[in-house]
């Protein structure tokens, strides 16, 4: 007996070999899970980018009228935000509907295969599903719409009331206009509280929709076991009703999966509308060369040039002048006199409705973009906006191969070298949004 006792030593050989295989799968599931997760985040992130970067590559390319009418606000959540919905729901939640979607079909063969008409019947939910999905998508297609304004709207409040905070302060208006941001703050949760009792009575009834087939089937089957009607195969039992009711009741998960991802789909929809209409803009001309009508007698030159920015409302009527290499011009008048609109169509800002501009013999809307970079074309606005960035960043944005001797040469021409020479980083010195180290009149300098 002794001889042919178990050896103790297989046994725990065993147990180590089973903990063994039991940890590997543990960790190869963490593992996958990791892989899973850092691929998806890179992915979406990936794709998430290149739509901003395509969005804004966009805005670079539309006419400045474009920019006339779409403030920033406006324009900053199509660039952040609608990305972000649209890419998280393809990579997100599509992937969930594929799923639900396959797993609805194979069921449904299933079905099929056992009990035809029991399949037939499991489909008549999928009709009210549709209609109450489609209902939904509207909904929350105009929630999405109406969030969309609002933050847009309080996205600019705030730039404009940061911007303007002296302005804001000096009339004491800090407390109206805190006001004014709960308000809208206040409707933006009645927009959630909108949509979340929306979903709450929504989905239980999209499911019980969903079980409905289940339902019928399992009333008409029963009928059928007590014979109190006859229809189908004789061997119809008991054990059959209950193997397809159970495939019914899986059937209706995913059906009922897709049909709650309703909501989604309608943000989905308004996010898409949104990004595709910027996306189909009209662009700026295609630039040219037009050497063959080259002037190269006058640096600029209008001839008989008309312009609106609105359809009716001209700002220039006929207007032709010469300026020559050397000769300074100054223009004056009343304010929205055309000025400034002058300025805007000699760089190209805008086309003329009629007439010619010619700067350097050239059109300024025809210039390929090298001519663009090799222009000694400069314009220093009444603003003084600077980049985000050093003074060396802001100097040479329109010419990267200045050197040092050229910025310092350039800051004393506008006199500003002495306070820039002051500064402890002097050219490396951060300027810009958050940057206070220039005042108003240093910063118009550097700009």
């Amino acid at each position: 007996d002794v001889l042919n006792a178990p050896d103790p030593s297989k046994n725990i050989n065993q147990f180590l070999i089973i903990l063994g295989v039991l940890a590997g799968i543990r960790i190869t599931m963490i593992g996958s899970g990791m892989i899973t997760s850092i691929f998806n985040a890179k992915v979406t992130t990936s794709a998430n980018n290149a739509l901003q970067y395509d969005i804004l590559d966009k805005l670079h390319r539309l006419p400045m009228k474009y920019h006339d009418r779409h403030a920033p606000g406006e324009v900053f959540p199509r660039l952040y935000n609608d990305p972000s919905v649209i890419i998280n729901f393809y990579i997100g939640f599509l992937p969930q509907v594929v799923v639900s979607l396959i797993r609805a079909v194979v069921v449904f063969f299933i079905i099929l295969s056992h009990l035809w008409w029991a399949g037939l019947v499991a489909l008549l939910p999928v009709i009210p599903m549709w209609f109450l999905s489609k209902l939904n998508v509207r909904f929350f297609k105009g929630i999405s719409d109406k969030s969309f304004e609002i933050h847009q709207f309080l996205y600019m409040r705030v730039l404009d009331m940061l911007h303007g905070i002296r302005i804001v302060r000096i009339y004491n208006r800090s407390k109206s206009e805190m006001n004014r941001f709960r308000e809208v703050q206040q409707d933006l949760r009645d927009l959630q509280v909108t949509s979340a009792v929306r979903s709450a009575w929504m989905s239980p009834l999209i499911s019980n929709v969903g079980r409905f087939g289940g339902a019928i089937v399992f009333i008409a089957g029963s009928a059928r076991l007590l014979r109190i009607i006859e229809f189908g195969d004789s061997t119809f039992t008991l054990g059959t009703l209950f193997m397809v009711l159970s495939y019914i009741w899986q059937l209706a998960g995913p059906v009922t999966n897709i049909a709650n991802f309703s909501g989604e789909f309608g943000a989905i929809k308004a996010a898409s509308i949104r990004v595709v209409d910027l996306l189909q803009e009209s662009e700026m001309p295609t630039a040219v060369d037009i050497d063959d009508e080259k002037d190269t007698k006058h640096l600029i030159r209008f001839e008989n040039v008309d312009f609106s920015y609105d359809p009716g409302k001209k700002v220039l009527t006929n207007i032709s002048f010469e300026l020559k290499a050397g000769q300074k011009i100054g223009l004056v008048g009343p304010s929205g006199s055309g000025k400034t609109t002058i300025l805007n169509l000699i760089c190209g800002f805008y086309p003329p409705d009629s007439g010619t501009v010619f700067v350097n013999g050239v059109r300024p809307g025809q210039l390929t973009q090298k001519q663009h970079e090799l222009s000694s074309l400069s314009l220093a606005m009444q603003a003084g906006d600077l980049f985000q960035g050093t003074i060396r960043e802001n100097l040479t944005y329109g010419n990267l191969k200045a050197g040092d001797d050229e910025l310092w040469e350039a800051l004393e021409t506008v006199e500003a070298s002495e306070f820039v020479k002051t500064l402890s980083k002097g050219l490396d010195t951060m300027v810009g949004e958050g940057a206070k180290v220039l005042s108003s009149g240093q910063m118009q300098r550097v700009a």
